[in-house]
């Protein structure tokens, strides 16, 4: 009896029979910038794959499941030590990739720069190492566990420009000043850091005048975002009735108001101020706005309680089976079962 699939044989099969054809096809599965001129080219001692092609792995991430309708889909569960905890969707995490990438790009970071990543696990964290792949910076993660020495030669080997750091992290129930480390390891001599942006997790940080940076707002979110394509609502398909009726009717009216209210450009050359009643359309654009990413979010939420609740109704139902099959593996046992020898 052949234990495995029939599929996994037959690919495995291609696979060996020609593997070029075989990673060929597997690659056009991705999203690519530019495809390749040739699969696979041997260079003894190296060699290269998908020669020419061009790519972002960002986008593969995250654009990709936006694109493809899973934007309401939960990209992370994030439990903290402290008890905290969030949800965040594909469309959400697109979002702060994005904001991430433009903050980078306002604070001088171009494609081929480096960046020193000395963070905690968090959502931040995540963000950051994604957004500097989208605008081809290189970054270099260090486990915010090592000390200022092993930090100072890892931000020395790299040649980074900018060091982006938390105030604290959180581990077994202590605090660790990763500020501090930081300090301690520019002070052993790396020339080429430009800046320390600092994410506050909390109050009354010492920052040094110059160098240092608050980098909450900027890694978390404040800069421009890209408009997406249709599918930039994500989960919206994937709401109850009631509420996919209602966010339809919000889009109806959001469209109308796009029409009416907006002046044509000879009106809009006679007049400096919108009229009243123009910019109470555009107040209320803004908060069908609100509503609509309020909507979405609801629905990033609800995605995760119906994965909660499959999960629950699985363990419900291998504890019935466990149950069932608990008489027969008694009757299994010997005779002389519970009785002391």
């Amino acid at each position: 009896m052949d234990i495995v699939n029939p599929i996994v044989r037959n690919a495995l099969r291609a696979g060996l029979e020609n593997p070029e054809s075989f990673w060929d096809n597997a690659a056009r599965k991705l999203p690519w910038i530019r495809t390749w001129d040739k699969v696979y080219e041997a260079d003894y001692p190296s060699f290269r794959w998908f020669v020419g092609a061009r790519t972002n792995l960002s986008a593969m991430c995250v654009d990709q499941q936006v694109e493809a309708g899973r934007g309401g889909h939960a990209a992370f569960i994030y439990a903290s030590e402290r008890g905290g905890r969030e949800v965040v969707t594909y469309a959400q995490l697109l979002r702060r990739v994005e904001r991430a990438a433009a903050a980078l790009r306002g604070m001088g970071v171009r494609k081929g720069d480096r960046i020193t990543i000395y963070m905690p696990n968090a959502l931040e964290t995540v963000a950051l190492m994604l957004a500097a792949v989208r605008i081809g910076a290189i970054h270099s993660v260090v486990f915010a566990g090592f000390g200022a020495p092993a930090l100072a030669d890892r931000i020395r080997a790299s040649g980074s420009r900018l060091v982006f750091s938390a105030d604290v992290a959180y581990r077994r129930g202590t605090e660790v000043n990763l500020k501090a480390i930081v300090d301690d390891a520019l002070a052993l001599g790396c020339d080429t850091v430009e800046r320390q942006v600092v994410v506050l997790r909390n109050e009354g940080v010492p920052m040094t005048s110059g160098r240092d940076r608050l980098g909450q707002r900027r890694v978390r979110g404040q800069g421009p975002q890209r408009p997406r394509d249709g599918n930039a609502l994500g989960g919206v398909r994937r709401l109850h009735e009631p509420h996919r009726g209602e966010l339809l009717r919000m889009l109806k009216v959001f469209a109308l108001l796009a029409v009416f209210a907006v002046p044509f450009p000879a009106a809009l050359a006679q007049r400096s101020e919108p009229p009243p009643a123009q910019r109470a359309a555009l107040e209320a654009m803004e908060r069908l706005r609100g509503e609509i990413v309020l909507l979405t979010e609801l629905a990033a939420a609800q995605e995760a309680l119906l994965a909660r609740n499959r999960g629950l109704e699985r363990r419900r139902r291998e504890a019935l089976t466990l149950c069932e099959e608990l008489p027969a593996w008694c009757r299994m046992l010997p005779a002389t079962f519970g009785r002391t020898p």
